[in-house]
């Protein structure tokens, strides 16, 4: 059985991508309730110094009760102007309910920053969480990092762009896997107010840092979703086995964009498709 095709077995997971839709009258889902087998640990701090901002520089924790769980590190959407680590809210839940913790971490928006700043952001949770996960009963060789639309992308970028786990002595390989739940893996034009000119789209796209030696790659996307974000995944995933990587796409059924994350409940199936992925 070659690489590839132990990869499309292990479990049915992979496929996403591109700009969601505004979310200005987007009502949120109602929180899910906290089961008495889930810790939660509320705005922890990710980093530290001068240069830490106050409300950004900040995770929550969902932790399950049992021992050397697997972590999740999860990177909201919005555009990259909106959200903060409240989305992840149901999905730590539902994880951590299952023996899977989430740190769901909040980054630093655009116009206050803009590229590399969020991507920055999250490469240091992920370190801070890698460094610190075992002091509350984590395994920190399975500290995955997934994210859902702009969440996705910057989840699918840190897996393929060395340039910034590298300052913490790290690398994509470090990373157990990525869940990108409808990322954008092509930085197009109508982003140009976030990542800049023609080179730095281009560097900010995980398209072009496609090499050996990422980590697997689990892509999700809605049925109801435009063919356009089928279609980008599609190729994201097959440069990546291209590339003697680990892939797969995984169509969600009855989901649009934003229902993929709203969706989120007790055995529905992005919860499913993500906890059949980390185990």
């Amino acid at each position: 059985m070659t690489r590839a095709s132990a990869c499309l077995l292990l479990a049915i997971l992979l496929c996403s991508c591109g700009r969601a839709a505004p979310t200005s009258a987007h009502k949120p889902p109602a929180p899910l309730p906290i089961p008495a087998s889930v810790r939660v640990e509320e705005a922890v701090r990710y980093v530290d110094g001068p240069a830490a901002d106050p409300l950004r520089h900040l995770l929550d924790l969902y932790l399950p009760s049992s021992a050397n769980f697997p972590t999740v590190v999860f990177v909201h959407g919005g555009g990259y102007q909106r959200g903060d680590r409240t989305v992840g809210h149901n999905l730590g839940v539902v994880l951590a309910s299952h023996g899977v913790a989430v740190a769901s971490i909040s980054y630093r928006l655009f116009p206050q920053a803009k590229h590399p700043g969020q991507i920055e952001d999250v490469a240091a949770a992920f370190a801070w969480t890698k460094a610190h996960i075992a002091a509350r009963g984590g395994d920190p060789a399975r500290v995955h990092v997934g994210g859902h639309s702009a969440g996705a992308h910057l989840a699918a970028l840190l897996g393929t762009d060395g340039t910034y786990l590298a300052a913490y002595g790290l690398k994509p390989a470090d990373i157990a896997s990525v869940l990108a739940i409808s990322g954008g893996y092509r930085i197009l034009p109508i982003r140009r107010d976030v990542f800049g000119d023609e080179a730095g789209m281009a560097a900010a796209s995980p398209f072009a840092h496609i090499s050996s030696g990422h980590p697997p790659f689990l892509l999700l996307y809605g049925s109801l979703e435009k063919p356009e974000r089928h279609a980008l995944s599609d190729e994201f995933r097959d440069a990546l086995l291209a590339a003697q990587g680990q892939a797969v796409c995984l169509e969600i059924p009855d989901r649009d964009h934003q229902g993929l994350l709203d969706g989120v409940s007790e055995g529905d199936s992005v919860s499913e498709a993500l906890l059949r992925a980390v185990r």
